[in-house]
Protein backbone atom coordinates (compact mmCIF):
# COMPACT_ATOMS: atom_id res chain seq x y z
CA UNK A 1 0.00 0.00 0.00
CA UNK A 2 2.79 2.52 0.91
CA UNK A 3 4.34 2.06 -2.49
CA UNK A 4 0.91 2.35 -4.44
CA UNK A 5 0.21 5.47 -2.42
CA UNK A 6 3.72 6.96 -2.96
CA UNK A 7 3.37 6.24 -7.38
CA UNK A 8 -0.35 8.05 -6.69
CA UNK A 9 1.14 10.84 -5.27
CA UNK A 10 4.10 11.02 -7.72
CA UNK A 11 1.50 10.84 -10.64
CA UNK A 12 -1.88 12.56 -9.91
CA UNK A 13 0.43 15.52 -8.59
CA UNK A 14 1.55 19.02 -10.56
CA UNK A 15 4.88 19.36 -11.80
CA UNK A 16 5.58 21.50 -9.17
CA UNK A 17 8.39 21.24 -6.29
CA UNK A 18 9.29 23.27 -3.04
CA UNK A 19 14.04 23.64 -3.39
CA UNK A 20 14.51 23.54 0.20
CA UNK A 21 13.14 21.84 3.53
CA UNK A 22 11.95 24.84 5.01
CA UNK A 23 9.54 25.68 1.86
CA UNK A 24 8.50 21.47 1.88
CA UNK A 25 7.93 21.68 5.85
CA UNK A 26 5.51 24.77 5.35
CA UNK A 27 3.95 23.35 1.93
CA UNK A 28 3.54 19.95 4.63
CA UNK A 29 1.79 22.23 7.24
CA UNK A 30 -0.70 23.77 4.95
CA UNK A 31 -2.24 20.68 3.87
CA UNK A 32 -2.06 18.82 7.05
CA UNK A 33 -4.35 21.71 7.68
CA UNK A 34 -6.51 20.78 4.39
CA UNK A 35 -6.54 17.21 5.47
CA UNK A 36 -8.35 18.07 9.09
CA UNK A 37 -10.75 19.88 7.32
CA UNK A 38 -11.60 16.91 5.36
CA UNK A 39 -13.62 15.21 8.52
CA UNK A 40 -16.54 15.27 6.61
CA UNK A 41 -15.54 12.81 4.10
CA UNK A 42 -16.21 9.08 5.49
CA UNK A 43 -14.19 7.04 2.17
CA UNK A 44 -10.29 7.60 3.42
CA UNK A 45 -9.70 6.32 -0.25
CA UNK A 46 -11.99 9.26 -1.66
CA UNK A 47 -10.45 11.82 1.70
CA UNK A 48 -6.60 10.58 0.16
CA UNK A 49 -7.70 11.53 -3.70
CA UNK A 50 -9.20 14.87 -2.60
CA UNK A 51 -6.07 15.71 -0.89
CA UNK A 52 -3.99 14.86 -3.73
CA UNK A 53 -6.15 16.66 -6.47
CA UNK A 54 -7.10 19.68 -4.89
CA UNK A 55 -4.37 20.76 -2.77
CA UNK A 56 -0.81 19.88 -3.19
CA UNK A 57 -0.70 22.33 -6.42
CA UNK A 58 -1.37 25.62 -4.68
CA UNK A 59 2.16 25.12 -2.30
CA UNK A 60 4.63 23.78 -4.42
CA UNK A 61 6.66 26.10 -7.28
CA UNK A 62 7.62 24.64 -10.86
CA UNK A 63 10.54 22.65 -11.43
CA UNK A 64 12.08 20.75 -14.48
CA UNK A 65 10.53 17.65 -15.56
CA UNK A 66 13.76 15.30 -13.98
CA UNK A 67 13.34 17.43 -11.00
CA UNK A 68 9.78 16.06 -9.76
CA UNK A 69 9.75 12.53 -8.70
CA UNK A 70 12.23 13.54 -6.00
CA UNK A 71 10.66 16.91 -4.95
CA UNK A 72 7.20 14.75 -5.08
CA UNK A 73 8.50 11.82 -2.65
CA UNK A 74 10.24 14.50 -0.35
CA UNK A 75 7.29 15.68 0.18
CA UNK A 76 4.99 13.10 0.59
CA UNK A 77 7.03 11.60 3.21
CA UNK A 78 7.71 14.89 5.21
CA UNK A 79 3.74 15.61 5.44
CA UNK A 80 3.95 11.43 6.71
CA UNK A 81 6.65 12.54 9.12
CA UNK A 82 5.20 15.98 10.50
CA UNK A 83 1.83 15.45 10.26
CA UNK A 84 -0.47 13.42 12.65
CA UNK A 85 -3.48 14.30 10.68
CA UNK A 86 -1.47 12.26 7.49
CA UNK A 87 -0.24 9.23 9.46
CA UNK A 88 -3.60 8.23 11.15
CA UNK A 89 -4.82 8.22 7.17
CA UNK A 90 -2.52 6.03 5.75
CA UNK A 91 -2.40 3.86 9.40
CA UNK A 92 -6.53 3.03 8.36
CA UNK A 93 -5.52 2.50 4.79
CA UNK A 94 -2.63 0.63 5.89
CA UNK A 95 -2.89 -1.08 9.84
CA UNK A 96 0.58 -2.13 10.93
CA UNK A 97 0.71 -5.38 11.19
CA UNK A 98 2.94 -5.25 15.19
CA UNK A 99 -0.59 -3.37 16.38
CA UNK A 100 1.33 0.01 16.21
CA UNK A 101 -0.97 2.92 17.16
CA UNK A 102 -0.96 6.81 17.91
CA UNK A 103 -2.91 7.86 20.71
CA UNK A 104 -3.31 11.36 22.18
CA UNK A 105 -2.35 10.86 25.60
CA UNK A 106 0.87 9.17 26.99
CA UNK A 107 0.64 6.09 28.47
CA UNK A 108 1.85 5.90 31.88
CA UNK A 109 4.84 4.52 32.73
CA UNK A 110 5.16 1.13 34.56
CA UNK A 111 8.79 0.09 33.55
CA UNK A 112 10.66 -1.18 36.62
CA UNK A 113 14.24 0.32 37.87
CA UNK A 114 15.43 -3.14 37.30
CA UNK A 115 13.61 -3.70 33.34
CA UNK A 116 14.92 -0.08 32.72
CA UNK A 117 18.69 -1.50 33.86
CA UNK A 118 17.98 -4.34 31.60
CA UNK A 119 17.28 -2.14 28.62
CA UNK A 120 19.90 0.04 29.07
CA UNK A 121 22.57 -3.01 29.07
CA UNK A 122 21.06 -4.60 25.71
CA UNK A 123 22.91 -3.56 22.26
CA UNK A 124 20.78 -5.07 19.75
CA UNK A 125 16.63 -4.53 19.17
CA UNK A 126 14.28 -4.89 16.45
CA UNK A 127 10.90 -3.53 15.71
CA UNK A 128 8.84 -4.15 12.70
CA UNK A 129 7.92 -1.99 9.97
CA UNK A 130 4.15 -1.19 9.05
CA UNK A 131 4.67 -3.86 5.78
CA UNK A 132 5.68 -6.52 8.26
CA UNK A 133 9.74 -6.40 7.61
CA UNK A 134 11.94 -6.53 10.30
CA UNK A 135 14.40 -3.65 11.24
CA UNK A 136 17.46 -4.32 13.14
CA UNK A 137 18.81 -2.07 15.76
CA UNK A 138 22.02 -1.64 17.35
CA UNK A 139 22.37 0.84 20.22
CA UNK A 140 26.54 1.45 21.07
CA UNK A 141 28.33 4.16 22.01
CA UNK A 142 26.00 7.03 22.05
CA UNK A 143 24.37 5.69 18.10
CA UNK A 144 21.22 3.98 16.97
CA UNK A 145 21.53 1.97 14.06
CA UNK A 146 18.95 1.06 12.09
CA UNK A 147 19.63 -1.72 9.39
CA UNK A 148 16.69 -2.54 7.52
CA UNK A 149 16.06 -5.88 5.25
CA UNK A 150 17.48 -4.47 1.52
CA UNK A 151 20.62 -3.74 3.35
CA UNK A 152 20.69 -0.10 3.95
CA UNK A 153 20.73 1.58 7.27
CA UNK A 154 19.76 4.68 9.09
CA UNK A 155 22.35 6.74 11.66
CA UNK A 156 20.81 8.69 14.63
CA UNK A 157 22.93 9.84 17.46
CA UNK A 158 21.12 8.23 20.72
CA UNK A 159 21.20 10.42 24.17
CA UNK A 160 19.10 9.91 27.32
CA UNK A 161 17.20 12.87 28.58
CA UNK A 162 15.38 11.56 31.67
CA UNK A 163 15.28 8.52 33.53
CA UNK A 164 13.25 6.91 30.94
CA UNK A 165 13.46 9.37 28.46
CA UNK A 166 15.91 9.35 25.40
CA UNK A 167 16.34 11.81 21.80
CA UNK A 168 17.59 10.52 18.82
CA UNK A 169 19.27 12.72 16.32
CA UNK A 170 18.96 11.86 13.15
CA UNK A 171 22.37 11.68 11.19
CA UNK A 172 21.84 10.12 7.76
CA UNK A 173 20.97 7.23 5.77
CA UNK A 174 21.17 5.53 2.65
CA UNK A 175 17.36 3.94 3.08
CA UNK A 176 14.61 5.37 0.58
CA UNK A 177 11.92 6.32 3.68
CA UNK A 178 14.73 7.08 6.25
CA UNK A 179 16.83 9.58 3.88
CA UNK A 180 13.31 11.30 2.48
CA UNK A 181 11.41 11.60 5.96
CA UNK A 182 14.60 13.19 8.15
CA UNK A 183 17.47 15.93 7.57
CA UNK A 184 20.17 16.03 9.84
CA UNK A 185 19.26 17.61 12.82
CA UNK A 186 15.96 16.40 12.84
CA UNK A 187 15.07 15.12 16.61
CA UNK A 188 12.55 12.51 18.13
CA UNK A 189 11.38 12.40 21.72
CA UNK A 190 11.23 8.47 23.10
CA UNK A 191 9.69 7.12 26.61
CA UNK A 192 10.09 3.81 27.90
CA UNK A 193 6.50 2.66 28.82
CA UNK A 194 6.68 -0.99 30.04
CA UNK A 195 8.13 -4.33 29.47
CA UNK A 196 6.70 -7.55 28.13
CA UNK A 197 7.73 -10.73 27.64
CA UNK A 198 10.14 -10.61 24.48
CA UNK A 199 9.80 -6.45 23.72
CA UNK A 200 9.15 -2.93 25.30
CA UNK A 201 6.60 -0.68 24.69
CA UNK A 202 7.91 2.69 23.60
CA UNK A 203 6.47 5.74 22.77
CA UNK A 204 7.71 8.10 20.29
CA UNK A 205 6.78 12.01 19.64
CA UNK A 206 8.01 15.08 18.17
CA UNK A 207 8.43 19.09 19.21
CA UNK A 208 5.23 20.66 17.94
CA UNK A 209 3.26 17.63 17.95
CA UNK A 210 0.73 15.89 20.71
CA UNK A 211 0.15 13.28 19.78
CA UNK A 212 2.06 9.89 20.44
CA UNK A 213 2.95 6.72 18.20
CA UNK A 214 3.35 3.78 20.51
CA UNK A 215 5.33 0.68 19.23
CA UNK A 216 7.10 -3.03 20.12
CA UNK A 217 11.02 -2.76 20.32
CA UNK A 218 12.11 -6.13 20.88
CA UNK A 219 15.36 -7.17 22.53
CA UNK A 220 17.57 -9.94 21.40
Amino acid sequence: MKNLLLLFFIVCTPILYSQTVEEIDAAAAETCTYLETLDYIESDEIKLDILYRNNFSAFLEKLPEEKIEEAERKLYYRLQRNCVAFQQLLQKLEPHVDDAKIVAEKPKITISKKELKAFKKTEDFSYFEASGERTMVKIKDGYWQDHFTDNTYSKLFFKWTGTYDFELEFIESDNETRSNMSVPGDTYQYSLIEKKEGFYVISVTMEGQDMYQIFKMYYE
